[in-house]
């Protein structure tokens, strides 16, 4: 195995990734939790469901439980996956050591695959409320399901998005150090510069002409 072109390189890399992932996170909870928070306080209007607002509701859960269901099947067989891989490298040691990222790995895969069903739960309660709501003849308000209906919509969508991003942190720091193992790129050809090999072949070609 090659020796990295620069570790400080790989590091750097990690280091940047990590910092716009928290960024990034930093940005959707502010704005996924601040502005509905404000909204609730300074704002004299209130929440209350309403037949427009129900089958927006129940069309934007019900969307993301079918995604939920995929992406509880994913972290779950991604969870079996790197279990596999730690348990193979501790039965052979020839498959090389445990290292660090193995760990977080399956520590990743199984905190997505808990918290995916946790919000399965939460949006499949939260339909079936909307659903019960909108059969009640002459219904109310219900401004308390208003508000844990929206809040079931924010609290899926950041699950979506956090596992895509722990995902895609994996993703980027497995890449990073393929890529710094690989044998570094040849230089490349300038224009207008002389071919020696050319010149050569070209002399012998007329010396055996000759």
């Amino acid at each position: 195995m090659q020796q990295p072109r620069s570790r400080s390189e790989l590091q750097k890399f990690q280091g940047e990734t990590k910092g716009i992932a928290k960024f990034t996170v930093g940005v959707l909870l502010l704005v996924m939790v601040g502005i509905p928070t404000a909204f609730a306080v300074f704002d004299e209007d209130t929440l209350r469901m309403s037949d427009d607002f129900s089958s927006i509701t129940a069309s934007a859960i019900g969307a993301m439980l079918l995604i939920q269901v995929v992406e509880t099947y994913t972290a779950m067989r991604q969870t079996r996956e790197s279990f596999d891989v730690l348990r193979s490298k501790t039965e052979d040691p020839s498959r090389g050591p445990v290292t660090p990222a193995d760990l977080g790995r399956a520590r990743s895969y199984v905190g997505i695959a808990f918290v995916s069903i946790v919000s399965l739960s939460v949006l499949a309660i939260s339909l079936m409320l909307v659903v019960l709501w909108s059969a009640i003849d002459g219904h109310g308000p219900a401004r308390w399901l208003a508000w844990f209906s929206w809040c079931s919509v924010g609290f899926g969508l950041g699950v979506l998005i956090w596992a895509s991003l722990v995902r895609y942190l994996h993703e980027a720091v497995a890449v990073a150090q393929l890529h710094a193992y690989l044998p570094p790129d040849p230089p490349a050809p300038v224009l207008g510069a002389r071919s020696d090999t050319g010149d050569e072949a070209g002399s012998s070609s007329s010396g055996a002409s000759t």
